[in-house]
C-alpha cells in the first residue's frame, strides 16, 4: 500500500482506492468529467490573459495565471464546481488559501525529502508549516465537498437534473473519505505540474517556429474559424498535437522521476537492492540521452509519430519514459492533465504566433517537480484567418 500525507497523520492507501485508480487509468473519464472539463476550457480565461490586440506581450503573471487557470480546472472535476479564480470571485478566501497551499506543499517536500533534514527524528519548524498547510487543505477540500452534496441536493429537491456521473459522485458512492482524499490528490499533483507543462510546451514552439507552423496547419484543419468549439470528436485527429505535447515533456522533463520503494530484495544491474530501499528512476537524464533519443538536444516532435513511408514508428523504450509514472499508482491526473494541455495548447497556437525573444538557455529549476527560473514574457502575435 502507497503512504500518503492526511492532515497531520501518516496514512495508508487502502487497495480500494488503488485499485480505483487503476481503473481510471485503464479508462477513459466518464462523460460526465468530459463535459464538465470541456465547458471550462471553451470558456475565456482571467481578464489579464485576454490577448485581442494584434500584438501583446503577456504580463509578468502570466504563470500565476495560467495556474489559476490550471488550479480552476481541476477544481471543477475534484469538487464538480467552479473555483471562481479566473473571473468572479477572484479573491474568494476558501479557494484562494487552497490554491496558495497546494504550491506550497511540494515546496516543503523538497525541504524534508530531497535536502537533508531532521523532520523524521525531530519537530522541525518546517515540518510543522507543511502539517498546518495539509491540516489546511484537508479542511478546505471537505468543506468544498460538503457545500457541493449539500448543492446538489437543493437542487434534486427542486426538480432541476444534476450530474450523476462526476468523478466525485462516484468516489462519494464508494467511500466519503477517499472522495476526499481523492480530491485533495488530483489538486496537490496537478496544479504545478500542469502549468509548468504548459509553458515548456509554449516555450518549445516559440523557440521552434517551423515546429509551430506545422501544429497550425494541422489546427486549422480542425478549428476552421477562432471560435471553433472543441470536443471530443473533433480532437480525436490531432496527432502532432499529442506529438509536440510528449516532446515537450521529453524535452524539460517536469520532475525528478519515478519514486518507487522496492517491496522485495532485487538485483539491478548486478547491484543488489534489499526489500524496502527507495529507487528512483532519474528520467530527466535518460531523456536527453543520444542512446534513448538520437539528436536528445533537438525538439522533434516527428520521433513520435509514424514515418509516413514506412508507417513505422521509431522504436523508443517504453520505460525511458514515464512522465506520470507507471502502474496502479501512475498519476491519477493524467487525462485530465492531457485534456487541458491539448485544449490550451490547441486554442492558443490556433489563434496566436508565440514568441519568446529572450535567453532560454536555463528556463526550469528543479524541485520535487520543475519551477520557471526565468519570466516567460511571451508575445502572442494575432493570427489573421
Amino acid at each position: 500500500m502507497a503512504v500518503m500525507y492526511v492532515g497531520s497523520r501518516y496514512k495508508t492507501e487502502p487497495q480500494q482506492h488503488v485499485s480505483w485508480r487503476q481503473e481510471q487509468n485503464a479508462g477513459e473519464w466518464e462523460s460526465g468529467d468530459s463535459i464538465l472539463f470541456h465547458r471550462l476550457l471553451n470558456t475565456s480565461p482571467s481578464p489579464s490573459l485576454r490577448l485581442n490586440s494584434t500584438r501583446h506581450w503577456v504580463p509578468n503573471v502570466f504563470m500565476e495565471e495560467i495556474s489559476r487557470l490550471v488550479f480552476e480546472s481541476l477544481g471543477l472535476v475534484a469538487f464538480d464546481r467552479p473555483m471562481g479564480l479566473i473571473s468572479r470571485n477572484r479573491d474568494n478566501p476558501d479557494a484562494l488559501t487552497l490554491f496558495q497551499n497546494t504550491k506550497e506543499t511540494f515546496r516543503y517536500a523538497f525541504e524534508w525529502d530531497i535536502k537533508p533534514s531532521m523532520w523524521k527524528f525531530i519537530s522541525t519548524p518546517t515540518f510543522r508549516k507543511m502539517m498546518r498547510l495539509l491540516d489546511d487543505i484537508l479542511m478546505l477540500s471537505q468543506k468544498m465537498i460538503k457545500d457541493t452534496e449539500d448543492s446538489l441536493k437543493k437542487r434534486r429537491q427542486a426538480g432541476e437534473e444534476v450530474n450523476r456521473n462526476s468523478m466525485l459522485q462516484r468516489m462519494l458512492k464508494v467511500d466519503p473519505k477517499l472522495a476526499v482524499i481523492m480530491s485533495m490528490d488530483v489538486l496537490l499533483a496537478g496544479v504545478d505540474a500542469t502549468s509548468n507543462l504548459l509553458s515548456a510546451v509554449l516555450l518549445c514552439l516559440a523557440k521552434n517556429p517551423e515546429k509551430q507552423a506545422k501544429l497550425r496547419e494541422e489546427l486549422m484543419k480542425i478549428m476552421p474559424t477562432k471560435d471553433t468549439l472543441l470536443n471530443d470528436e473533433t480532437m480525436k485527429d490531432m496527432p502532432y498535437l499529442r506529438a509536440v505535447i510528449k516532446e515537450a515533456l521529453r524535452y524539460y522533463p517536469n520532475g525528478l522521476g519515478t519514486l518507487r520503494t522496492c517491496p522485495a530484495d532485487i538485483t539491478l544491474s548486478g547491484y543488489h537492492v534489499p526489500k524496502g530501499s527507495h529507487v528512483a528512476l532519474g528520467f530527466n537524464v535518460i531523456l536527453r540521452d543520444n542512446e534513448y533519443y538520437p539528436q536528445a538536444d533537438k525538439f522533434l516532435p516527428e520521433r513520435w509519430l509514424r514515418d509516413p513511408q514506412t508507417g513505422k514508428k521509431t522504436p523508443i523504450c517504453a520505460f525511458s519514459y514515464l512522465p506520470f509514472g507507471f502502474g496502479p499508482r501512475m498519476c491519477i491526473g493524467r487525462r485530465l492533465v492531457d485534456l487541458e494541455i491539448e485544449t490550451s495548447v490547441a486554442k492558443l497556437i490556433r489563434n496566436f504566433q508565440v514568441e519568446f525573444n529572450y535567453d532560454a538557455s536555463r528556463p526550469y529549476k528543479t524541485f520535487v517537480f520543475m519551477e520557471p527560473a526565468i519570466p516567460f514574457r511571451f508575445k502572442f502575435t494575432d493570427i489573421d484567418q
